[in-house]
C-alpha cells in the first residue's frame, strides 16, 4: 500500500513539475504564500537569533568566548535552522492555506468546471504554487539569515555590552559561501516536498467540510514529518560531498 502511495506521488510529483504555467498565477500565489509570509519570518529569526544569542554567552562566558556568539549563531542559522524554521514557518501558514484552498475548490466541484473549460487544474493551481514555494523558500531563508544574525548582534551589543565589530570580525572568519549553499540546498529540497504535500493532499480530499480538515492535517503532518526526517539524510549527503 506504501509503495502505491509513494507511486502516485511521485507521477503527480513528475506533473506539476512539467506542467506549463503563466507567470500571472505565479506572482498570485507567491504574493499570498511568500509575500505575506515575510513578516512573519523576519519576526520569528530576529526572535530566535536573540535566544541563540543568549544561550551562547551563557556557555561561552565562562571560557571568555563571548566575542564568537554570533560567528556560533550565523554557522545554526546558514546551515540549520534557517532552512529547517524557515520551512516549518510555512508549512503552519502557506501549506494549509494552499491545501484548503485546493480542498475547497473540489468540494465545491470547481476543479470539475476548470476541466469543463478545459483548463488543467494542475497547470492552474498547482504549478505555480510549487515553483512559487521553491523560490520563495530561497529568498526567506536568506532574508531570515539576515535578520537572525542581526538579532544575535543586538543582543550581544545591547544585552551583554559586547563589541559590535569584533561579532561581525569572527562571522567574516567562520562562515563561508558553502555554509549558504548548505542551507539554501535544503530549504530548496523542503519546499519543492512540502508545497507538493499540499497539493497532493487538496486534490486527493474527501468532499464535505472534514475532507478538508482531514487534507491540512494530512498535508501539514507530512510536511513537518518530511522536513524532520530527511533534515539527517540530507545533511549527510552535503557533507559527503564537501558541502
Amino acid at each position: 500500500m506504501i509503495f502505491e502511495d509513494i507511486g502516485k506521488f511521485s507521477l503527480f510529483l513528475f506533473e506539476v513539475l512539467f506542467s506549463k504555467f503563466k507567470l500571472k498565477h505565479f506572482f498570485r500565489d507567491f504574493f499570498n504564500y511568500i509575500i505575506l509570509s515575510t513578516p512573519l519570518v523576519i519576526i520569528s529569526t530576529i526572535s530566535v537569533g536573540t535566544v541563540l544569542a543568549l544561550e551562547g554567552y551563557i556557555a561561552l562566558n565562562p571560557f571568555g568566548a563571548t566575542s564568537y556568539i554570533s560567528a556560533g549563531v550565523s554557522l545554526s542559522l546558514f546551515r540549520e535552522l534557517g532552512p529547517v524554521m524557515i520551512n516549518f514557518l510555512l508549512t503552519a501558514r502557506s501549506v494549509s492555506a494552499l491545501t484548503g484552498k485546493i480542498a475547497t475548490l473540489k468540494i465545491t466541484e470547481k476543479l470539475d468546471a476548470l476541466e469543463m473549460l478545459a483548463i488543467n487544474p494542475i497547470s492552474f493551481l498547482a504549478t505555480p504554487a510549487v515553483y512559487a514555494f521553491i523560490l520563495g523558500s530561497l529568498l526567506l531563508t536568506i532574508t531570515g539569515n539576515v535578520f537572525g544574525v542581526l538579532g544575535s548582534i543586538l543582543a550581544c551589543k545591547y544585552a551583554f555590552f559586547l563589541n559590535p565589530d569584533v561579532q561581525y570580525k569572527y562571522i567574516y572568519q567562520v562562515i563561508n559561501y558553502k555554509d549558504l549553499i548548505h542551507g539554501l540546498i535544503k530549504s530548496l529540497f523542503f519546499s519543492l516536498f512540502i508545497s507538493t504535500f499540499a497539493c497532493y493532499f487538496g486534490f486527493k480530499s474527501d468532499l464535505g467540510s472534514e475532507g478538508v480538515s482531514k487534507a491540512i492535517t494530512k498535508a501539514v503532518t507530512y510536511s513537518t514529518i518530511f522536513i524532520l526526517i530527511s533534515d539527517y539524510f540530507l545533511t549527510n549527503i552535503l557533507y559527503s560531498l564537501g558541502i
